[in-house]
């Protein structure tokens, strides 16, 4: 498997999610710089890609209720959504908070790559 600057986030994320289950006090700043902009790149890399959200129309033949069941299912993969995580990642950036070892932990509950 070829790794990619996108899907570091996926394995990074694993590797938070041992060291936070084993304990393991792994506070540094490159390390947290290093898997926010992992996440940061992913995010972005997404916003690349054709938006998910508008792939279903109804000029498709499709009905306004099949558009909008489709569009709440597929939200968490939108533009829009992706721009809400990039925000979101801004507020836990290793340079805007409070150095803690617990708030590596904030990025087990972002998105990775292949979530």
């Amino acid at each position: 498997m070829r790794l990619s600057s996108g899907n570091v986030s996926t394995y990074l994320k694993r590797i938070i999610k041992s060291i936070t289950e084993n304990n393991i006090d792994i506070h540094t700043p490159r390390f947290d710089s290093l898997v926010y902009r992992m996440f940061k790149v992913t995010y972005q890399f997404w916003l690349t890609q054709p938006d998910p959200f508008e792939w279903f129309t109804q000029g498709a033949g499709e009905t306004a209720e099949s558009i909008n069941a489709y569009r709440q299912f597929i939200q968490p993969l939108s533009h829009q959504h992706l721009q809400y995580l990039l925000e979101k990642l801004e507020t836990i950036r290793p340079d805007t908070r409070e150095a803690s070892g617990d708030q590596i932990k904030r990025y087990l509950d972002m998105p990775d790559y292949f979530r």
